[in-house]
């Protein structure tokens, strides 16, 4: 029959003691996944307010560009001024 060679545990080992290692690996591991998932929190929320600036920009830009003149509106206006100026 083969025998076990799996070692004795010492005096120090208790089941007890090795969950307790088990749950603050654990423990250590959620707080740097919370910290990381406040850093990611801080960043998204900077995203959204620079977001929200850009749509007022654009809605801006998009008010404004009906009302601006043309090269073809220039080009027009161009030629009326040079008519009256070389009428005088």
């Amino acid at each position: 029959m083969p025998k076990d060679k799996t070692p004795k545990p010492g005096p120090e080992y208790s089941k007890e003691r090795e969950w307790r290692a088990v749950l603050e690996e654990l423990q250590g591991q959620f707080r740097v996944f919370g910290d990381g998932l406040s850093d990611l929190q801080d960043k998204v929320g900077q995203l959204q307010t620079d977001i929200s600036t850009l749509k007022e920009d654009t809605s801006l830009i998009k008010t404004a560009i009906p009302t601006l003149a043309t090269k073809k509106d220039l080009g027009a206006l161009e030629k009326r001024l040079t008519t009256l100026e070389s009428a005088r």
